[in-house]
């Protein structure tokens, strides 16, 4: 375990999110269009995307939102057909009631994760003074996926304002996290 304390906590999580190979967890209540964005590549390469984050009315997170979910419905021609073997990608995302999420938690491919008060936005990462842990241990990093699974599964029923969900890809990973 390490920790920081100061601006640009993005150099200890953002090359390591978006190299992500196999699976990212996001926990974030704010997220913005520049790393919506980054989510949705990363998606569109395999890479499993599952974002709990909150429901906001500040513009850029809407934007963000809003990109999100239009990643996950069909592009259509201008006949409104959808393109044949399209595929939604694999993200997952759900939005939460905004009084309900205030924890910030990224995790990647089971062998980096982090926790602290930065939110996935460009002052969260590079401008606001923040405070991180960073964990690369086995042990560490797989009680933060199951506190991850653990608020995943808690918001369910009434907290939840919207919810939406991408191609399912099986990793055994995700079985220990989230027990459906």
């Amino acid at each position: 375990m390490r920790s920081y304390a100061g601006r640009g906590v993005g150099a200890y999580i953002e090359n390591r999110l978006l190299g992500a190979e196999q699976y990212v967890l996001v926990c974030s209540p704010w997220i913005s269009p520049f790393y919506a964005e980054k989510l949705i590549k990363l998606a569109e390469k395999g890479v499993v995307v599952k974002i709990l984050t909150s429901h906001q009315d500040e513009p850029n997170h809407k934007k963000s939102l809003d990109m999100l979910k239009k990643a996950l419905k069909p592009p259509r021609d201008w006949l409104g057909r959808v393109k044949k073997g399209w595929e939604p990608p694999p993200i997952d995302i759900k939005i939460v009631d905004e009084r309900f999420i205030h924890a910030k938690i990224y995790a990647i491919d089971g062998s980096y994760a982090v926790v602290g008060s930065a939110n996935l936005t460009e002052h969260g990462m590079w401008k606001n003074v923040e405070h991180l842990i960073i964990f690369e241990d086995e042990v560490s990093i797989e009680q933060i996926e199951n506190d991850f699974g653990m608020l995943w599964q808690q918001y369910t029923g009434k907290e939840i304002i919207e919810e939406y969900k991408g191609r399912s890809i099986a990793l055994s990973i995700f079985d220990r996290i989230f027990k459906r």
